[in-house]
C-alpha cells in the first residue's frame, strides 16, 4: 500500500517515475487533508520536471496552487510555473506568473531580471528597459543589468543611449567580454567603425575560439566596404561553428553580391533561410532555381 511517507522517499531517492505513479494513486485512494495534497502535487510537478516534461509539470503545479497554499509554497510554486513557461518558451504566460510574484515581492531583483527577459522575448523591448531601470534601482553598481538595458536600447535603435549604458558597466567591470562585445556592435551602428574594429580584434586576440566575434569583425569590414576581410572573418566564423545560421548568410551575401552566386549555396543552405520567400527570390533572379530545389528536397 502506497504511503505518503513513501512518495517522499521515492522522490528523494530520484525515483521519479515512481513518485508520480504512486503519489496518483494514492490521490485517487485516499482521503488527504489539503496541505498533503498540495505537497503531492508539487512532488510530482517536481518529479515532471525532472522526466523533462515540463508541460505536464506545469499542470500539477498549477492543481497545488488552485488549492490556496501558504504565501511561501504560493511562491515557490508560481516560480517554478514562470521558470517551466520560459522553458517551453511561453513567454505571455511567464510574463503573467512574474507579475504575479512582485506584486508581494516587488524588490526581487532576480525577478526583475526574469520578467525583463519575457518582454525581450515578446518583443516588449520599452518594457524591459523600464523593468531593468527598476533593478538597476536597487543594484546600481550592476553592470549586467547596464549590459541587458543597452542590448535592448539597440533592439529599439537607441544606439546612444545603449553606448552610455554599456560604458557605465564598463566603468564597473572594466574587461567585462559581454559589455566590450556590445559596445563594439553599437559603435559600428554608429559610424565609429575604427573603434569597433579595435575592441572586436582585441576580444579576438584573447578569445580565439569564440565564431560569433569573427561574424561581428566581417559585419563591421562588410561595413565599410573591405570585402575581402568580411569574407576572411565570417569564414573564419564557419571554419569554428560551421552551423553557424549568420555567419552562413552573411558569407552567401557578400558571395552573392560579388558575382560568386553559386559558390553561395551551401552556405545558403546552412543559414536557415532556405523556404524563405526572399532566399527564393534570390535564387530564381539568379537563374539558380534548380539548385535551389536540390536544396530544398
Amino acid at each position: 500500500m502506497t504511503s505518503f511517507k513513501k512518495i517522499i522517499d521515492s522522490y528523494k531517492s530520484r525515483k521519479f517515475n515512481e513518485t508520480v505513479i504512486d503519489g496518483k494513486s494514492f490521490i485517487k485512494r485516499e482521503k488527504i487533508n489539503n496541505s498533503q495534497l498540495i505537497e503531492i502535487y508539487n512532488i510530482i510537478g517536481s518529479s515532471y520536471v525532472n522526466l523533462k516534461d515540463y508541460n505536464l509539470a506545469i499542470k500539477e503545479f498549477r492543481k497545488a496552487l488552485n488549492l490556496k497554499p501558504n504565501k511561501k509554497l504560493e511562491s515557490i510554486i508560481i516560480s517554478n510555473i514562470a521558470k517551466l513557461n520560459m522553458i517551453t518558451k511561453d513567454y505571455i504566460e511567464a510574463i503573467k506568473y512574474y507579475n504575479k510574484l512582485l506584486i508581494n515581492d516587488s524588490n526581487n531583483l532576480d525577478y526583475l531580471i526574469l520578467l525583463s527577459e519575457c518582454y525581450g522575448h515578446t518583443m516588449r523591448y520599452e518594457d524591459s528597459i523600464e523593468i531593468l531601470k527598476k533593478a538597476l534601482k536597487l543594484d546600481s553598481s550592476n553592470y549586467k543589468v547596464l549590459d541587458k538595458i543597452g542590448q535592448n536600447y539597440v533592439k529599439i535603435k537607441f544606439f546612444k543611449e545603449a553606448l552610455i549604458c554599456f560604458n557605465d558597466g564598463l566603468k564597473i567591470s572594466q574587461n567585462n567580454f559581454s559589455l566590450l562585445h556590445n559596445k563594439a556592435i553599437t559603435l559600428n551602428y554608429l559610424n565609429r567603425h575604427n573603434e569597433s574594429i579595435r575592441i572586436l580584434e582585441k576580444l579576438i586576440k584573447e578569445n580565439q575560439d569564440q565564431y560569433f566575434l569573427f561574424n561581428s569583425l566581417g559585419i563591421v569590414y562588410k561595413e565599410i566596404g573591405d570585402i575581402e576581410k568580411a569574407e576572411k572573418n565570417f569564414l573564419k566564423a564557419i571554419s569554428i561553428n560551421p552551423k553557424h545560421e549568420m555567419s552562413n548568410y552573411n558569407l552567401a551575401n557578400i558571395l552573392i553580391n560579388s558575382g560568386r552566386s553559386k559558390e553561395s549555396i551551401p552556405y545558403m543552405k546552412n543559414s536557415g533561410y532556405l523556404g524563405k520567400a526572399s532566399t527564393l527570390e534570390i535564387f530564381y533572379e539568379l537563374n539558380l532555381i534548380e539548385e535551389y530545389e536540390e536544396l530544398i528536397d
